[in-house]
């Protein structure tokens, strides 16, 4: 009975219409990235057309202050400002159990510690740079390792460290085939060729990802890596719907947070603001958002043809 409540009542009409409405802001965005190779853009716009294309009913600010960067301090919810925490989309609704990745720590453990205290989740950071032990052994496994496109010793700071596929690090792990509710990563640059295989898998449907709150380096970056990038992620399925220039670094704006989320948490989401409680699990929820990590649904062309005559 509750699944026919999901697809028969109004939260599930919003919920076409947004998709819908969706469709068309991904249309504009595309050929926006390809203007932005045509007509390379000055290095302080180089990231200016990516701006969000979704807008999640329960966005939130995850993370905590420096001040309160003590393992054992006390933690506050919407207590997050400064450099270190992210926007995250519908962090109470991520599914249980609930698997974290947290590339790039620097010892701040500021969102390990606060994702632990809202979720629960499995949390594993890796950052191969720290000279100190890592801190957030309380929240989150450690493991000493890089994220990078191949198999190779990396130099920083008169070291040398150890990378590997996102793909690699999740079979030794023993997470092969599951499901990475959050993707998070800070790596200082090596975002351009590290996640390719990342999102060729997300595309082939041999990898599964949830949110990606990602720290972009724009630097040295060419115009053709930063629309492969960025057309890469739709491509993969994800929307972004958050953009944050960061202004405590790199100049501001050399480096800028962005966050995407994928068609499933994004219903998740938008079904804990818009739809009846019984509509928020199990079966009736899982008829609501679809199957597939496609965002468009056969049953929206007519409403997706309507929004496409709708001119910016």
């Amino acid at each position: 009975v509750a699944s026919v409540t999901a697809l028969d009542s109004d939260c599930a009409t919003l919920w076409k219409t947004k998709l819908a409405e969706s469709e068309h802001a991904v249309t504009v965005y595309r050929q926006r990235l390809r203007d932005s190779v045509s007509k390379p853009l000055a290095p302080k716009s180089k990231l200016d057309p990516n701006e969000p294309i979704w807008s999640c009913e329960s966005k939130e600010r995850v993370g905590d202050n420096r001040m309160s960067n003590a393992p054992r301090a006390p933690y506050t919810r919407h207590n997050a400002f400064g450099d270190g925490p992210k926007f995250m989309c519908g962090v109470t609704q991520l599914p249980r159990p609930c698997l974290v990745y947290n590339f790039g720590s620097n010892n701040d453990i500021s969102f390990e510690r606060a994702l632990h205290n809202l979720t629960r989740c499995e949390i594993h950071t890796f950052d191969p740079t720290l000279r100190a032990a890592y801190r957030g052994r309380e929240f989150s496994e450690f493991h000493a390792i890089g994220l990078g496109a191949v198999l190779r010793s990396s130099g920083r700071r008169g070291a040398s460290f150890k990378t590997e596929q996102l793909l690699t690090i999740m079979k030794s792990l023993g997470h092969e085939g599951r499901r990475i509710d959050v993707l998070k990563i800070d790596c200082e640059g090596c975002e351009w060729d590290a996640l390719r295989p990342a999102f060729e898998a997300m595309k082939a449907g041999s990898l599964s990802i949830g949110q990606l709150l990602i720290e972009v380096h724009a630097g040295k970056s060419e115009p053709q890596q930063v629309y492969d990038f960025f057309s890469s992620a739709l491509d993969a399925n994800l929307r972004l719907f958050s953009k944050e220039r960061n202004h405590w670094g790199c100049d501001g704006y050399k480096c800028v947070e962005f966050s995407f989320v994928d068609k499933a948490q994004a219903c998740r989401a938008f079904a804990s603001t818009h739809c009846p409680r019984e509509v928020n699990s199990g079966t009736a929820l899982n008829e609501l958002c679809g199957e597939g990590p496609a965002w468009r649904s056969p049953s929206l062309s007519p409403l997706t043809s309507a929004v496409s005559d709708v001119r910016p």
